[in-house]
Parts: structure tokens; C-alpha cells; sequence
């Protein structure tokens, strides 16, 4: 078990505590939904969600870990004014960029707003 799977754990013997939240709906596998309901059994003080959470959040850590430093550069693209985005190679850039442009705007972020769109024609 690796360090970060085995400080889930060890968190989730520990009481639980509450941060601000966002509701999504997610479909899962039939497979995943039945072991995220068994570690429910095993940590019966903790919610289906507390496990998606932490195993999202650390999942996601270890992906952005892997991207390297953010290096400046790209192209900015604009239409009538409004920023786009940026096209570069960088994908640690692109990530950063895109995060911190999200925490600054909170959830009503236009790029929110826009996966919302976009999951909701899906």
C-alpha cells in the first residue's frame, strides 16, 4: 500500500471533517459503486462521498505531480474580446492557468458554467 493510500486510510479512522462542498452527479461502474459501499461497511463513520472525495483529490494530486513545473508560453487566443484559453505544450501550464482561474472566479465561473453545459448536452 503505498504512503498516500495508507494516510487515506488512517483519515478515515479519524472523526470527520466538514469543508465547503459542490454537488455533481457522477455515473460510475457497477464495480466501483460496490467498493465504495464495501469501504462504507469497513468505515461505517464515514459517507460514499468522503471516500470519492479523498480518493478523487489524491488521485487527482498525483496526475498534476506528474505534469511538472508550469512553464510560461503558449499562444493566447481571444474572440471579440473575451480570453479563450491558451494553446501550448505545457500541460502543467495549461493546468495551473485553468485552476487558478477557477478558485479566483469560485463556482460561477465561466469555465464552470461551460462543463456544465457541456455534461449537460452529454
Amino acid at each position: 500500500m503505498s504512503a498516500k493510500a495508507k494516510k487515506l486510510v488512517n483519515n478515515w479512522s479519524k472523526p470527520i471533517i466538514t469543508e465547503e462542498r459542490v454537488q455533481v452527479t457522477l455515473r460510475l461502474d457497477f464495480d466501483t459503486y460496490a467498493k465504495l459501499h464495501a469501504l462504507k461497511a469497513v468505515y461505517p463513520a464515514r459517507s460514499v462521498n468522503e471516500f470519492m472525495n479523498d480518493l478523487l483529490s489524491t488521485s487527482l494530486n498525483e496526475v498534476i505531480e506528474e505534469f511538472g513545473e508550469p512553464q510560461e508560453g503558449g499562444e493566447a487566443f481571444h474572440e471579440n474580446g473575451e480570453y479563450l484559453g491558451v494553446a501550448s505544450e505545457n500541460n502543467a501550464y495549461l493546468f495551473d492557468r485553468t485552476y487558478n482561474m477557477i478558485l479566483r472566479d469560485g463556482k460561477n465561473s465561466d469555465l464552470i458554467k461551460a462543463a456544465k453545459e457541456s455534461e449537460a448536452k452529454s
